[in-house]
């Protein structure tokens, strides 16, 4: 059997880069036999077939070459101290067994304040396990920069899925290798990375107020989980993404050994379904909807009534105003459901910033609409300023929040509009992004996110700096 210490130890650092030159001397060092961890190397690397007898470090044993009896001093025929002597030298040994201890824990508490980061990296070497249970509150890796109620978390090899709602805050990120999920603060678990055809799936947290709801993978479990506000769910053979509202949670699961999804919303379950798409929805006044398979037909479910079949359906379905807004295809042509007015379209696109606004373009008997929270206005330049604050020209494209801001740029982001608050991003002609909250730019940076949030005084958006990304929360 091979020594599974030895083998966990390898495995460590083959993830954080250490090279098999380097992880042998080391090894070999603390006290392993160089034969043995060559032999622990290839089963590490993944192959199974390669040599599994690998010991433990030998500890050195000096034995006589004559095997004549040794009596040490003061000791009898037997090698065994007498009674009288015990008794003089046993305190010796607990008052010395004290003094060590002591002078362990001063060392250690000496080194850490001297240097921390070398300390923790020399028993790195030991803890070699992965987490598998949600941690509970976690120190988050935050830095607290001048500026009163900013908090910068990072850096991160990826970050996204950015969700706020006043001063609470979720975004996931990824970090030698897992994905994490920050909900106010606090991080979670590290979970696995799941990719499907290559393509990595991140972790899509959603919040209303305090309360959160996101979906995760746990390879080790076997499975796909939910987290509801800190209560587990799980595990599934597969599940979307969570929404939640002020009206509570929903999402899409498929059970173990089943072959149909069931939708779970609050107490309330519903299917079975071949296929759910991530067009989940629930509004804060209870109204809910979703996408489903049948027959190789999509259908949507809009509060109990059942939309199509159509052929394909596209992003986003939004209640808002009483009205319900959704996009299909069918017969090669693309449409809009208002509420049960349909309207052939040629572009349309349904966004839902921040769950407080949304905004959609279409043409409509050969003229482009914007529609704004409900409300239609033949698109142009002064709507699209009045309406969405920027309008692409040839040039470039313009932007005008409230006279506070004219510019002409290579490219921006959506613009995010609270009242008299605002924040969006923009690209210079140097190639540089900078993020403008309130008319004061932030940056410059590489790149930064697609999640831009204001309401009142709290703001929050992503950007990539030398390489990494980073989130800065108020």
């Amino acid at each position: 059997m091979s020594d599974q210490r030895l083998l966990d130890t390898i495995k460590h650092k083959i993830s954080i880069g250490v090279s098999e030159q380097e992880i042998i001397k080391t090894l070999v060092f603390l006290g392993w036999k160089e034969s043995d961890v060559k032999k622990a190397m290839p089963i590490a690397l993944g192959n199974k077939e390669a040599e599994t007898n690998v010991g433990v470090p030998t500890p050195l044993v000096i034995v006589p070459e004559d095997k004549q009896k040794i009596t040490f001093e003061g000791f009898d025929s037997n090698n065994n101290l007498p009674k009288e002597k015990k008794k003089k030298i046993l305190p010796a040994i607990i008052i010395f067994s004290v003094l060590v201890i002591f002078a362990i824990v001063i060392f250690i508490q000496t080194a850490t304040k001297a240097s921390p980061d070398k300390f923790s990296e020399f028993f790195s070497w030991f803890n070699v396990s992965q987490p598998t249970q949600p941690q509970t509150n976690p120190i988050p890796n935050v830095v607290i920069p001048t500026a009163e109620g900013v908090k910068i978390f990072g850096p991160f090899s990826s970050a996204g899925k950015l969700s706020m709602m006043d001063d609470n805050f979720a975004f996931f990120y990824e970090k030698d290798g897992f994905q994490y999920v920050n909900i106010n603060g606090s991080i979670s678990n590290a979970y696995q990375r799941f990719e499907k055809k290559g393509i990595a799936r991140p972790i899509v947290p959603s919040i209303y107020e305090n309360k959160y709801g996101y979906s995760y993978y746990d390879e080790a479990k076997g499975g796909w989980f939910i987290n509801i506000d800190g209560t587990f769910s799980g595990p599934f053979n597969d599940a979307s993404n969570v929404y939640y509202s002020k009206a509570g949670y929903i999402y899409a699961a498929k059970n173990i050994g089943d072959i149909y999804f069931y939708v779970y919303m609050n107490n309330k379950k519903y299917g079975p379904y071949v296929t759910i798409d991530n067009n989940i929805y629930l509004s804060d006044n209870g109204f809910y909807a979703f996408s489903y398979v049948s027959n190789s037909k999509k259908y949507i479910n809009l509060n109990g009534n059942v939309y199509g079949p159509y052929v394909d359906t596209g992003n986003g379905i939004i209640y808002k105003n009483d009205n319900f807004y959704f996009l299909y295809n069918e017969n090669g042509k693309q449409y809009l459901n208002i509420s049960g007015r349909v309207y052939e379209v040629t572009e349309a696109t349904i966004y839902d910033y921040q769950k407080f606004i949304f905004s959609f373009t279409y043409n409509k008997d050969g003229l482009k609409y914007v529609n704004i929270n409900g409300t239609e206005a033949l698109s142009g330049e002064q709507t699209e300023l009045a309406q969405n604050h920027v309008f692409k020209k040839d040039d470039g494209y313009h932007v005008e929040i409230g006279g506070k801001i004219k510019g002409i740029y290579p490219k921006t982001t959506p613009i995010y509009v609270d009242g008299n608050a605002f924040i969006f991003g923009y690209q210079a002609a140097s190639g540089q992004w900078y993020v403008n909250i309130n008319g004061v730019d932030k940056g410059p940076y590489q790149s930064v996110g697609s999640e831009f949030f204001i309401k009142g005084e709290h703001y929050g958006f992503i950007y990539q700096k030398e390489g990494t990304w980073s989130v800065e929360i108020k």
